[in-house]
């Protein structure tokens, strides 16, 4: 895992508060946006990425298990202010196509520019992204999804089906419960 990038302060310039805030200036990988958005699915409290929880045997021994570094990042109060947030994005805002009938989803929309390495931004390239978590209410799974120079730029439009698709494959996959209720 590579170390992600954020300009000293020192080194800001007059600009770099609106850069920033729109994604430029800083880069961070898919993995370190994941675990971040885990963070607050967490209730706040970061847990070291991993790849393998344990190993079972074949009778139903445990024969080994991960115990990942953690660390609380976030009050639980700020971290549920973020899910408030981020399911107001699904269910009103730009990530509305992400929706999932029975589930509550809470999730997040980029569009940055492609940075290329030595060049800069590439003026109408883009690689779109959208970071969510289902459900949200009780958070079992956290899923990115990224392209680089899709037909269609906004996220809002290539993203967030493919999201949908990807986490409606994997609640069911997983036996995810839902947790709506419709009613008839």
């Amino acid at each position: 895992e590579v170390t992600g990038f954020l300009r000293p302060l020192k080194d800001w310039h007059v600009a770099s508060i609106g850069s920033l805030a729109i994604g430029q200036e800083i880069s961070v990988t898919a993995l370190q946006t994941l675990a971040a958005y885990a963070t607050v699915a967490n209730q706040g409290v970061w847990v070291k990425p991993h790849l393998i929880q344990k190993f079972v045997a074949s009778d139903g021994r445990v024969l080994s298990e991960t115990k990942p570094e953690t660390r609380r990042v976030l009050s639980e109060a700020v971290a549920q202010q973020m899910n408030q947030m981020m399911q107001q994005v699904v269910d009103e805002g730009t990530g509305k196509r992400a929706q999932m009938g029975n589930y509550t989803v809470a999730g997040k929309t980029g569009t940055p520019q492609k940075y290329i390495p030595g060049l800069g931004y590439k003026s109408g390239k883009f690689t779109p992204t959208f970071v969510g978590f289902v459900p949200a209410t009780q958070p079992r799974l956290t899923i990115l999804v990224k392209l680089d120079e899709p037909n269609t730029a906004y996220a809002r439009d290539s993203m967030t089906p493919l999201f949908r698709d990807v986490q409606e494959y994997a609640v069911r996959i997983l036996g995810v419960p839902p947790d709506v209720v419709k009613s008839p």
